[in-house]
């Protein structure tokens, strides 16, 4: 094969693979929790609420979020650059649950202030 096949094949393969993801990308739905009491360890979540409490640590966040039904989540959250939230700020937080020292908490991979 030459030079010039192998690029035209590369390409069509790159093609297919973005707009497979694309497609896959859609069918990917998290629902927003209420409770992490009946959620399994390592699964990822998604959580909206308000901060009720925030602590910054040297590279970490420590979070509590309300949410709807008036219960408390704590999370940690290690962002690569400064977050700037603060008490009473209503966000969504995607996460995976994790149990420390008895109690389960969520180490968020994203936050978005909405």
């Amino acid at each position: 094969m030459n030079e010039r096949t192998l690029y035209t094949i590369s390409l069509i393969t790159l093609l297919c693979g973005l707009i497979f993801l694309y497609f896959m990308s859609e069918e990917i739905n998290i629902d927003t929790i209420q409770s992490l009491e009946q959620i399994p360890t390592e699964q990822t979540v998604r959580i909206a609420g308000i901060i009720t409490k925030l602590r910054q640590a040297e590279k970490a966040y420590f979070l509590q979020v309300e949410g709807q039904e008036t219960t408390t989540m704590d999370i940690i959250f290690f962002p690569d650059e400064d977050l700037f939230i603060e008490e009473g700020d209503y966000v969504e937080v995607l996460g995976d649950v994790e149990e420390y020292q008895g109690k389960k908490e969520v180490i968020a991979s994203s936050i978005i202030i909405k």
